[in-house]
């Protein structure tokens, strides 16, 4: 099993960036053109637990992932676990 990590820095306010992600299934499509759909199928905004679904073209593929909240710190972290469906 492969385990990947990755970051990102955004240079804008944690408030503004947490605001965002507050609508991020909405957001999702915007947030790159290979971006396809995104839906919470558990849950909702990063609760602990909640699962997300989404689908984007990676390498030209139609990947189906889904990611699991396993942290969330309101305008500080969010950590997450992905499965390949």
């Amino acid at each position: 099993m492969a385990t990947l990590k990755d970051s990102v820095v955004i240079n804008r306010p944690p408030e503004v960036v947490f605001e965002w992600f507050a609508h991020f299934a909405e957001n999702y499509r915007s947030w790159h053109k290979d971006h396809v759909l995104a839906k919470w199928v558990k849950g909702k905004n990063f609760e602990k637990g909640s699962v997300l679904y989404a689908e984007e073209y990676l390498g030209g593929k139609l990947e189906k992932l889904s990611f699991e909240i396993t942290r969330c710190l309101r305008n500080e972290l969010i950590e997450c676990t992905c499965e390949e469906l």
